[in-house]
């Protein structure tokens, strides 16, 4: 894509890892046919490291042509999220709004695993170190106040 479309402005959206990681295993789960569990679940796990994967995204793609939106802000200012990425993307008229715009979509058909405590608080643990640096490489983009699982990582 870098070379196809080098001046490309790349919209990446990031959702509260271990909430991510749940959605993911349910999708795995009803995916799967071959009962890999244990496979599914470090695979569902592994793209909750979103640091990493966004360090990674910026040794290929310069800075300013990447905005990062936090799922639970575009919930909770839709209309600021929508006109914010309006203006990065390039428009000029960032004033229209879509009379749908706060409506949910694309809802999960998957039902979500049970997940019991010491698997929750294990996989939390696991992630911690990767949101304490991606809060803190993208202050601005990341609140993880507004992450249920992470917001003990608040300061």
């Amino acid at each position: 894509m870098v070379r196809a479309a080098p001046d490309a402005k790349l919209l990446v959206m990031l959702r509260d890892p271990f909430d991510r990681y749940v959605s993911g295993l349910a999708r795995a789960l009803a995916m799967d046919k071959f009962g890999r569990k244990t496979t599914l679940a470090q695979d569902s796990l592994s793209r909750c490291y979103y640091h990493s994967q966004l360090r990674a995204l910026l040794d290929l793609v310069p800075r300013e042509q990447v905005k990062i939106l936090q799922f639970e802000r575009c919930v909770a200012d839709p209309a600021g999220q929508y006109c914010s990425t309006l203006e990065f993307l390039g428009y000029d008229d960032t004033t229209y709004l879509p009379d749908d715009l706060a409506e949910p979509l694309n809802s999960t058909r998957n039902a979500k695993p049970a997940v019991p405590d010491h698997v929750r608080a294990r996989a939390i643990d696991l992630l911690e170190g990767d949101v304490r640096s991606l809060a803190a490489a993208f202050p601005d983009e990341v609140d993880v106040s507004l992450w249920r699982n992470f917001s003990h990582l608040a300061g």
